[in-house]
């Protein structure tokens, strides 16, 4: 695995072309990165905290858990996937996802901390089990908290605690009504 037990990462783009055998903890608070790219891992979990906006490009795949933090917005546009039992993400400027990116989250997606603005995750290849813990300040009224799950054949399950101080909380799985 990887650990990041000091100092910071800067760049434009973080990823992998090999992948990872073991956990990947990236998660050192002055980290700079811009992009995430291709980052697989065969066993454990991902971590990852950039302290500005991050645009998640890739396929970012564990088998555990994947956790991705931004002190700015995170957005994962069409092209980018995030994949694991659960995927937890946080953005101190809200998250967005496009209609081409992808969340696979087999167990729970859930927030991390106090996301400071609109959750929009409309990505048409979504399939989340559970929605968790969330809670979204300052987001929009006409917004707050919106999951699209396509690929989830059966209900999505709200889990407690799932806030959004404007707005509502949406979730759309076609395939149920």
């Amino acid at each position: 695995g990887i650990a990041q037990t000091a100092g910071s990462i800067v760049g434009t783009t973080l990823h992998s072309s090999a992948g990872a055998a073991g956990s990947v903890a990236l998660t050192g608070t002055l980290n700079s990165i811009a992009t995430l790219g291709n980052f697989s891992l065969s066993a454990g979990s991902f971590g990852l905290v950039s302290s500005t906006s991050l645009a998640v490009v890739g396929s970012v795949i564990a088998p555990s858990t994947v956790s991705i933090a931004s002190s700015g917005a995170l957005t994962i546009p069409s092209g980018g996937k995030i994949s694991g039992a659960t995927v937890a993400l946080g953005g101190i400027d809200g998250i967005l996802e496009n209609a081409g990116g992808t969340i696979l989250a087999s167990g729970q997606l859930r927030g991390i901390g106090t996301i400071g603005g609109d959750v929009s995750l409309m990505g048409t290849a979504n399939s989340v089990a559970a929605l968790g813990n969330m809670t979204v300040a300052n987001g929009t009224q006409a917004l707050g908290i919106v999951l699209i799950d396509t690929g989830n054949a059966g209900a999505v399950t709200l889990q407690p605690n799932i806030f959004a101080t404007l707005g509502t909380v949406t979730v759309k799985n076609p395939n149920n009504g």
